[in-house]
């Protein structure tokens, strides 16, 4: 259980107080204005709400607070420019910040209770953290990088057969060499005990060699005019490509689009100002009209009827007339919202619009971009063809001066040696042959060794991958079902718990909307959260936001909830909600009416009682 240690300074109506709380649960009891909402403000500010009122004869406000074997001060100094913090909070991340003020600093005016309240959209203050954008680009970008490799994997697929196939060719070159190197070392026996020539036998080399050479340049020009013609088939292909992905790209008219989508932005706007001055008026109207004190409205009792008399403008119309008016107020805005919905498919078809546009203009980029690498390639191969054309044609003139020396060196043998030497120089050409084969094969079964590794790193990678988006997707889908669930068990919880008879279920849907199941005159019908009644509102307010410090964890970054204004319920349901919020915080502070605290007193619930009247000096 933690321990809150608190020293509070000209905090609203506090000139002074000091106390520690030790339960789970702690109620600050008093009348009204005995500071029980200072309080509870000096708690919130010192755990990290970002505001807290400085007592009128003060400039200066500051609140200790030990918690957790962590002691923090803070304080609020009114300068000429505003409101000046200072210090340290208890929470030091901004983000945590963020969910302590929205789902465990749970003041009257907070941002979940003013919603539901007021009948607001709270989906986005309740989906807020968890940061579904973020996680999508996240997944977005490890299916992008999984699809590669793959792409990658399948150009390698036949990596392990070309490895095996180089590597039984590599043996039998191997082999080969060995031949031809014995079938020459026994040639030459042969050749010096008829000559010894050794001017020929260098020349001999030498036109081994350049043969060699020509064979070599012959098979990469070969390779370079093969690589040319795929070069081109592959620019030829692109090009098409391209082509249908401008012409995908000029199907659309982007500033036409733009505009119609400000435009009904702007009607959305539009309504949801219009809505915003509807639902204010119409819950004035309401709240005057079920006001308990009789002259809110200048009722009058006539012989012709009864007349009510405009708190705002003075007029006086009929009761009926005043209830038709309230009717039509809510039929405009019921109509609002229609229209509001009715816009919503072609703005979501808009974007389809312009994200399908964003990526043919990506494709356009892409292709652009691969056959300016292919026209790079074709011109290095081109340049190359070149060059080993002319290279081969100088090796042609050399093999043509070598051999004119050779033949003219033969002729001067006698023609004993001549069969001999064609064999020994047949067997050396072949041998050259054989040797460059085998440095090929060891360079290109080096090079498959190395793909083959790659391909293993990037499986792994993917699988790996598989299981990030895997979790990644799990996360996203379970983000919302959770909050959903946490708040549909809690609620169904404390609709039995607080026995609100008229309402059988209040629970969120796939959509984040709150439905409500009334029972009237025996039959169960749904209806809005608009039309419970301020307590029943209140209850599932508190529960929306419960819902997301459990959702949210947010007990783990400050073990402290703060529940101010409970003056809804009876004093019987409020000991009903404590109970139940207490069993999900470590700590819990709220503040009672003394009638509500007694009983609280005569539950089984055990509490701790604090009362800053009387611990102010």
């Amino acid at each position: 259980m933690s321990e809150l240690t608190i020293s509070i300074e000209n905090v609203g109506g506090i000139d002074s107080v000091d106390c520690t709380l030790s339960d789970e649960l702690n109620v600050v009891t008093g009348p009204n204005s005995s500071n029980k909402t200072s309080f509870l403000e000096a708690v919130a500010f010192g755990l990290g709400r970002s505001t807290v009122p400085i007592k009128n004869d003060a400039d200066t406000a500051r609140v200790e607070l030990s918690l957790d074997g962590e002691t923090i001060v803070r304080t609020a100094t009114e300068t000429g420019h505003g409101i000046e913090i200072d210090g340290h909070c208890w929470i030091d991340d901004g983000d945590d910040i963020e969910l302590f003020e929205q789902f465990a600093c749970l003041f009257e005016f907070s941002t979940v209770r003013s919603a539901v309240r007021n009948n607001e959209n709270f989906e986005d203050v309740l989906k807020g953290p968890m940061d579904i954008d973020a996680l999508e680009a996240e997944r977005e970008g490890k299916i992008v990088e999984k699809n590669e490799l793959q792409t990658e994997i399948e150009a390698q697929a036949d990596v392990e057969t070309r490895l095996e196939d180089r590597k039984r060719e590599l043996d039998a070159k191997r082999e080969t060499a060995v031949e031809l190197e014995a079938t020459l070392d026994e040639l030459r026996d042969k050749q010096r005990t008829i000559t010894d020539d050794e001017e020929l036998e260098e020349l001999q080399e030498t036109r081994s060699h350049l043969v060699t050479r020509r064979r070599d340049y012959r098979s990469q020009i070969e390779n370079y005019e093969d690589a040319i013609d795929r070069l081109t088939d592959q620019i030829a292909e692109v090009e098409a490509e391209l082509e249908e992905a401008r012409e995908t790209v000029a199907e659309y008219d982007v500033e036409s689009l733009e505009s119609e989508k400000a435009s009904i932005r702007d009607d959305l706007d539009e309504i949801t100002n219009r809505l915003d001055i509807l639902q204010s008026v119409l819950t004035a109207n309401r709240e005057m009209q079920s006001s308990p004190y009789t002259g809110v409205l200048g009722q009058q009792h006539g012989l012709t009827g009864d007349t009510v008399t405009c708190w705002a403008c003075g007029t006086e119309s009929t009761a009926e007339e005043f209830d038709e008016t309230i009717t039509q107020l809510t039929e405009l805005i019921e109509a609002d919202k229609d229209r509001r919905a009715e816009y919503e498919p072609r703005l979501e078809e808009i974007n389809a619009q312009l994200d399908a546009i964003d990526e043919a203009h990506r494709r356009v980029d892409t292709l652009e971009s691969k056959k300016r690498s292919l026209e790079e390639q074709l011109e290095e191969r081109r340049d190359s063809l070149e060059t080993n054309r002319e290279q081969i044609a100088d090796l042609e003139d050399e093999i043509d001066r070598v051999e004119d020396q050779i033949a003219q060196k033969e002729a001067e043998q006698e023609s004993e040696t001549s069969d001999l030497t064609d064999e020994i120089e047949s067997t050396r050409i072949e041998l050259h042959s054989v040797q460059t084969d085998i440095e090929r094969l060891e360079s290109t079964i080096d090079d498959l060794e190395a793909a083959r590794q790659d391909r293993e790193r990037n499986r792994e990678r993917i699988e790996s991958l598989r299981d990030e988006i895997r979790t990644l997707t799990e996360r996203i889908e379970n983000l919302e079902q959770r909050l959903q669930t946490q708040f549909n068990e809690a609620m169904d919880e404390l609709i039995e718990l607080l026995e609100y008879e008229a309402i059988e279920r209040v629970w969120l849907d796939g959509n984040f909307d709150l439905i409500v199941a009334r029972e009237e005159n025996g039959v169960t019908r749904q209806d809005t959260i608009y039309n419970l009644s301020e307590s029943e509102r209140e209850m599932v307010g508190l529960v929306l936001a419960l819902a997301g410090y459990i959702a949210y964890d947010v007990a783990d970054t400050v073990p402290v909830l703060v529940i101010d204004t409970l003056g809804a319920f009876d004093a019987e349901r409020a000991t009903g909600l404590l109970e139940y919020f207490a069993d999900e915080s470590p700590l819990l502070v709220t503040a009672l009416l003394p009638d509500n605290e007694a009983v609280l007193a005569g539950s089984e619930l055990e509490y701790g009682s604090v009362n800053p009247k009387q611990l102010t000096p």
